[in-house]
């Protein structure tokens, strides 16, 4: 099955008629008409708008419906951002099944989030002004709060052992310690001990 029959099949789905969801694009009957022959194509933001509507745009452009399992492999994910990321430089435009592979990338809990958020990057340009981006904008947020919790959770540990042995490292340490805790979530108690250790090593006194 092609994407015009597909788009012909969620415009029945809707119970929409041409006229109707070639307005909820924002193009022509007759372009319609022609995306659904398939002698043409619909774009990113046109797919976007009809989403809005209730459009399942993942299975217009995969035949995969929203929920099922994409099953995009950590190294597709990464191929795909970094192909979105060119084409938005170039053209400013995601053809719409490179469109689809961001929007599913950004939303899969199986992928890197780090990657998700390169994703989530590239809707809001491509996608700006659409509830693609607003979504987008919102993990954005999600990511930022639960970094800025999570800095001060493991500053707190990190403060509290150095009170504890009752020793100021250096900054630079400091940072190196807060940064372990945020990201590998290492215990308090093991942190204490590799302060006292660093601290006895700090104090140790010079060799002639």
């Amino acid at each position: 099955m092609s994407i015009g029959s597909r788009l012909k099949d969620e415009r029945g789905r809707l119970g929409m008629s041409q006229e109707a969801f070639a307005r909820a694009a924002g193009v022509s009957k007759r372009t319609l008409i022609e995306w659904e022959k398939g002698a043409t194509f619909p774009s990113a933001a046109a797919l976007q708008s009809l989403g809005e509507v209730g459009a399942d745009v993942l299975f217009v452009v995969t035949g995969s419906r929203q929920g099922a399992s994409t099953g995009i492999a950590e190294s597709e994910a990464l191929a795909a951002v970094v192909t979105a990321e060119a084409e938005l430089e170039a053209s400013r435009e995601l053809v719409p099944e490179l469109a689809a592979t961001i929007v599913s990338v950004s939303r899969d809990d199986n992928i890197d989030d780090k990657l998700r958020a390169r994703a989530d990057l590239v809707i809001r340009f491509a996608f700006r002004g659409t509830e693609a981006a607003k979504e987008a904008e919102a993990r954005q947020r999600e990511r930022n709060q639960r970094h800025q919790g999570e800095l001060a959770w493991a500053n707190m540990i990190v403060s509290n052992a150095c009170e504890a042995i009752q020793w100021a490292p250096p900054q630079q340490v400091l940072s190196h310690l807060v940064n372990l805790v945020r990201i590998y979530k290492i215990d308090p108690e093991y942190i204490a001990v590799l302060l006292a250790d660093l601290a006895s090593t700090s104090k140790m006194p010079d060799r002639d």
